[in-house]
């Protein structure tokens, strides 16, 4: 996806590029000690279900690596949404857009 901006050409309606922003990588669990947290919805996506976490709080944490303990604090998929993102087959999914809390 790039990023655009109004030229300051003779005209001042073309449309520039300014390149694709930069994407951090996170990381979100597929479970949380043996709950399903992600569940795969007919459409692709992932809904973040969190009806049987225990103190739960407003969402499922990003992970900046895949260790659940290595959380992006600024980060959360809200329980009850829906993300895009990657299965990488390892019990991770790399989503494609970041949520913040």
């Amino acid at each position: 996806t790039n990023v655009w901006h109004r030229g300051e050409g003779d005209d001042g309606d073309q449309m520039q590029s300014m390149g694709t922003p930069p994407n951090p990588i996170r990381f979100l669990p597929l479970q949380l000690e043996d709950v399903t947290v992600l569940r795969r919805q007919e459409d692709g996506s992932f809904h973040v279900d969190g009806s049987d976490v225990p103190d739960r709080g407003a969402g499922l944490p990003y992970c900046l690596s895949k260790s659940f303990q290595n959380k992006d604090a600024n980060l959360i998929a809200k329980w009850g949404s829906s993300i895009q993102g990657e299965d990488l087959g390892d019990g991770w999914v790399r989503p494609y857009c970041l949520s913040k809390s």
